[in-house]
């Protein structure tokens, strides 16, 4: 028997499941390239981490420069004020992100400015005190004291821990650093709530 008579002979159920398979693949291949052609990638680096951001609707000819930023930055848990973006070490500007050569697969950068030192020692006060105090705080503010000396010493030492700590704020040099003095008045203040949520618990607890 011939190749022609076997395939000819072999059962009709055959061809119409080969039929059915490779119009199955045909139409997968097709909706992936139609997936592949309907949206654009845009890989941003920052701080060690990598993410790729998605554009289908609207695609990256039509997303401008801040949206973009604001879209990143939220991702990157930071502020857009003055963070910025570089492809090929080039900033970027605002205005449409394929007018400055930002394609699909391009890998941009992600940059903040650097802190001034004064911005550095205020910054590094507020996580101290967020990390260190606040927990203590906020446990002494909550808690049910065994003895109104216990509720006093423990304001005693909690109170004179921050307002040393304040101390120290207040002797960081910001005559040249605007931003840096609106940081510090921002940390006094946030400081002296808690001074306050430490008296109202004392008071309270007499």
């Amino acid at each position: 028997m011939s190749f022609f008579t076997q395939l000819c002979s072999m059962d009709k159920k055959y061809w119409i499941s080969l039929a059915v398979l490779s119009v199955t693949v045909l139409i997968s291949a097709l909706l992936k390239k139609r997936a592949t052609e309907t949206e654009d990638i845009v890989v941003v680096h920052y701080d060690g981490e990598k993410l790729n951001f998605v554009l289908r609707q609207p695609r990256l000819n039509m997303v401008s420069y801040t949206s973009f930023l604001r879209r990143v930055c939220n991702a990157f848990s930071v502020m857009p004020d003055k963070a910025s973006l570089k492809l090929n070490g080039v900033t970027l500007k605002d205005g449409s992100l394929s007018d400055q050569n930002v394609q699909n697969g391009s890998e941009l950068e992600l940059e903040l400015p650097k802190l001034s030192p004064a911005m550095q020692q205020i910054e590094a006060y507020i996580d101290e005190l967020q990390q260190d105090l606040v927990p203590k705080i906020e446990a002494f503010c909550q808690s049910s004291p065994a003895s109104a000396q216990d509720v006093q010493d423990l304001h005693t030492r909690l109170s004179e821990t921050l307002l040393a700590r304040m101390i120290k704020l207040d002797a960081v040099n910001v005559e040249d650093d605007p931003e840096a003095r609106l940081k510090r008045k921002e940390a006094i203040r946030l400081s002296q709530q808690y001074l306050s949520k430490l008296d109202s618990t004392k008071n309270q607890n007499k």
